[in-house]
Order: structure tokens, then C-alpha cells, then sequence
């Protein structure tokens, strides 16, 4: 019985791979009541994300979604990340709620306590207000020394600042680094044998900028305008609308003691391509591998042909090695897949079907969490944030996962408390909400000293606009 021994073997060997290799698989939550999700960060600390959302400063914890924190702000966000020192930082503009006026640039600071989380915040710098309002930082990198960096997109420098708050008073001066080729659309920073280097994307010109931070008493290193369609010296001018995305790419030594091995994703809008090109770094210099690099058209891709006009492609996120990344525009139902392999090639793994189009995409460092802002491109609707576990764990072409797993808890909950929630399947239909209200109505005379009530905080992470009203 050949065929017979070959199923025993294949149950076998089944059965003797270890349970956390069978086990994983793309499990998708979602927040499912917000206006507006400006930006999005992970918070690995604390298995969490932080979100700039309808106004506010957001913290949840994730799996299930609970809503650990909700501090209204002044300042609309570009850009938000946690330091090194464990902090999170948010870069933008300062805004008037009831004029609706953009004032001048803001860096706020949110200190996050261990194992409490956030419970205020505080301006860490700001920029004059001016009529044209058009002053505002766009981003925010770190450092291992202890310093956090911001790029503009109406100056051509670059601004720092301690990350740890050692050095907060108002008014004091802060250093800053000239720029060479444009104010910066994007920023970051790579460090090698205690040097640090940056990246910026140019507002202007579709270019990426590469050079070295000099210290106080040192004179500024060698910068590259580096202009990233003219990679393959294409003859055709390319228009250049559109400010070029980027992300690092690194991956530990191939040999003990050697140095790591880094990359640069660079999403060029402005023709719809995508590219990836090794970084070397010799005598104190940035050097872009112009002979290790590959391209995708994503145009060409199979169900994107009709994206592929200028300025359709304009979101991109990865995780830190590269394993995992994402590329998608505001007016896409779809977010497309790729890598880098082990030879530092970019290959296509697909795309994830939405039924909204594309509002916003995050990925975690390690590639653990993906998350997708969708909604229709209008001002007033709703949002919905999708927190995907495991995305690499999704199959090529699939959609979403069926159910979101903090209302199949909620649903379980609810129907357990004797608030009919329907059948436990993870959709938010009319029967789970009317259960969800019915519970709310409930407990809203719940002392404040009460024992902590985890199914309101589940509901709060869910619909935080819904239960606050």
C-alpha cells in the first residue's frame, strides 16, 4: 500500500512540527467607529499601537483591542514613533479646532510610563504661527545616542533633540543640520561603526538625500542628490508631482563580526514604480549599489493596470528586514505584497482585496502586525482600522480574514452577560450593536471605583467614538 504509507508519513511529519509553526495564521481585529486616522505607529513594548485619530491621541492594546489611552491634541500629525528610550514623539502642525486655521510647526513629547502607558503630554518645540500656515514638521528618526531628528518640508534642515527629555526647556536652542538638496518629505536615519548617517526624500524633485550628521567641530560630509528615476538613465523626462517614500531595509551580518547588510525601498509616485537598492557605506560616506538593485512596475502588476496613472501609488510601509511590504494608494481597494529575498531582489507576493479603498498602511519592525486605514476618500466618512496579526501568514490574492476577533469576544461576552449578540462570528452586525448599546445603557451608572470592567474597555477599543457618545 504505497499510497496508504505515504499519508501516514506526510500525518507524521504533520504531527512533529512544532506546534508554533502550525499555529500561525493571519488574525485580523479592527476598530470600526473613527472620522479620520492621520498616523499610525507600533508600540512593541506593549504588544500595542498608537494612532492619530479624529483629533486625538490613541493607545490600544491589541488582541483584543482594548483603549488604553485618548488625549485630545493641538496638533495634526505627520509623523509619530517611539525612541529608543522608550517615548513617543508626534511631528506636525499646530491647528485651531474652531477656526479650523493651521498655525506653526509642533514637536510634542509623550512620556510612557512602564507598564502604565501614557497619561500626558507636552510641546516639546514649536514654530511661530504664520498666515500662510504652511510651516510643520513631516517626520521623525531616532538614534542610538540618545537624539531625536526631524525633517521639514518648508526648511531645508534638519532639527534635534534629546529623546530621553534630558533638555526640555522652553525656548532652548536646539542643533540642526543644513540639507543640500530639498526640504524633507521623509526622514531617517541608519547608523554605522558610530557614525550617523540619514535619508531624506526631497519635497522637490522626486530624490533621495543621503549623507553623514557631522559632529559640532566637524566640517559636513559628501551628500548625494540622488534622483531615483534616472536610475536606469531613462531618456523620457518624468514628471515630478510627487515626493519619492522610502524605508530602510536592514538584516544582520552573513558573517560573524562583519557589517550588517542594508537596503533602501524608494516608491517613485510619480511613474508607479517601486525599487530596492543596496546601501554600502565606505570612508564615512553613503554609497547607493547602483549594479544591486531591482524594479516592479506596478502597473503591471495583474489588477493594477488601472492604478498606474501618476500619483496612484503613494503609501508604502515594510517591516525592518524587508520580509514584508506593502504598497497601495488612497484610491485603491487593494494593497499590494512584496519582499526582498535572500539575494536582495524585490518579488511581488500578491495583494490583499479590500471592500474601501486605502486610507493609510503601518507595518511593525518586526513584521509581526500590519495595519490598514480604509474608507472612502471624503471628507466626513467613516474609517475603519484593521489590525492584521501575522500578515505574512496570509495567502497570496486573499482578502481580510472573515470575523474580526474583538467582536467574536464581545459577541461572546455579551451573549454570556445575557445581551443578545446573535451568532459568535467576528461581524459587527445590527444585532451585536443593539447589544453593545443595550450593555452600555446597563453599566453607565458604574462607579469609578469599580472593579475594572474589561468588556466596556474591549467595546471602548472598538467603537470609541460609539461609546463615548
Amino acid at each position: 500500500m504505497p499510497f496508504r504509507s505515504l499519508i501516514t508519513l506526510a500525518l507524521a511529519l504533520v504531527l512533529a512540527a512544532p506546534a508554533a509553526a502550525r499555529d500561525v495564521r493571519a488574525e485580523a481585529d479592527a476598530v470600526l467607529s473613527l472620522r479620520n486616522v492621520e498616523s499610525m505607529a507600533f508600540d512593541p513594548a506593549h504588544a500595542g499601537l498608537f494612532a492619530i485619530a479624529d483629533g486625538r491621541l490613541m493607545h490600544w492594546s491589541l488582541f483584543p483591542l482594548e483603549l488604553r489611552a485618548s488625549l485630545e491634541l493641538d496638533t495634526l500629525a505627520s509623523d509619530l514613533a517611539i525612541s529608543p528610550a522608550g517615548n513617543l514623539f508626534v511631528a506636525g502642525q499646530r491647528w485651531n479646532r474652531e477656526s479650523l486655521m493651521l498655525l506653526g510647526g509642533s514637536i510634542l513629547a509623550f512620556p510612557i510610563a512602564p507598564g502604565e502607558g501614557i497619561e500626558d503630554w507636552f510641546r516639546l518645540y514649536q514654530v511661530a504661527d504664520n498666515a500662510a500656515g504652511i510651516s510643520q514638521f513631516s517626520s521623525v528618526a531616532f538614534d542610538a545616542s540618545g537624539m531625536a531628528h526631524f525633517g521639514s518640508p518648508v526648511a531645508f534642515s534638519i532639527l534635534s533633540v534629546p529623546d530621553d527629555f534630558s533638555d526640555v526647556a522652553p525656548g532652548t536652542e536646539r542643533r540642526t543640520f543644513d540639507l543640500r538638496c530639498g526640504a524633507s518629505a521623509q526622514l531617517s536615519i541608519l547608523e554605522d561603526e558610530g557614525q550617523i548617517y540619514y535619508v531624506s526624500s526631497t519635497i522637490e524633485g522626486a530624490a533621495l538625500e543621503f549623507g553623514r550628521l557631522a559632529g559640532p567641530e566637524e566640517k559636513p560630509g559628501h551628500v548625494e542628490c540622488f534622483r531615483v528615476a534616472n536610475i536606469y538613465a531613462q531618456k523620457t523626462p518624468v514628471t515630478t508631482f510627487f515626493s519619492v517614500r522610502h524605508a530602510l531595509i536592514e538584516r544582520p551580518p552573513a558573517k560573524e563580526g562583519g557589517p550588517p547588510w542594508r537596503g533602501v525601498l524608494a516608491l517613485d509616485p510619480n511613474i508607479g514604480r517601486l525599487y530596492f537598492f543596496e546601501i554600502i557605506i565606505a570612508a564615512g560616506e553613503v554609497l547607493i549599489s547602483r549594479a544591486l538593485s531591482s524594479e516592479i512596475g506596478l502597473d503591471a502588476l495583474d489588477g493594477a493596470a488601472a492604478e498606474g496613472r501618476t500619483g496612484a501609488f503613494g503609501l508604502l510601509a515594510a517591516s525592518g528586514d524587508g520580509a514584508e511590504i506593502l504598497v497601495s494608494g488612497t484610491s485603491m481597494r487593494r494593497v499590494l505584497r512584496f519582499g526582498v529575498d535572500d539575494d536582495g531582489r524585490l518579488r511581488a507576493r500578491g495583494g490583499i482585496e479590500l471592500a474601501a479603498p486605502v486610507q493609510g498602511i503601518e507595518i511593525s519592525p518586526d513584521g509581526g502586525y500590519a495595519a490598514l486605514v480604509t474608507g472612502e476618500n471624503r471628507f466626513g466618512a467613516e474609517r475603519v482600522l484593521t489590525v492584521l496579526r501575522a500578515p505574512a501568514a496570509l495567502p497570496e490574492g486573499a482578502g481580510l480574514p472573515a470575523g474580526f476577533h474583538s467582536v467574536r469576544l464581545l459577541q461572546e461576552e455579551l451573549n454570556a452577560a445575557g445581551f443578545d449578540a446573535g451568532r459568535v462570528d467576528g461581524i459587527a452586525g445590527p444585532r451585536t450593536l443593539e447589544a453593545v448599546k443595550a450593555y452600555l445603557a446597563a453599566t453607565a451608572e458604574r462607579a469609578p471605583d469599580a472593579d475594572p470592567d474589561r468588556l466596556r474597555a474591549v467595546i471602548r477599543g472598538v467603537f470609541p467614538r460609539f461609546a463615548a457618545e
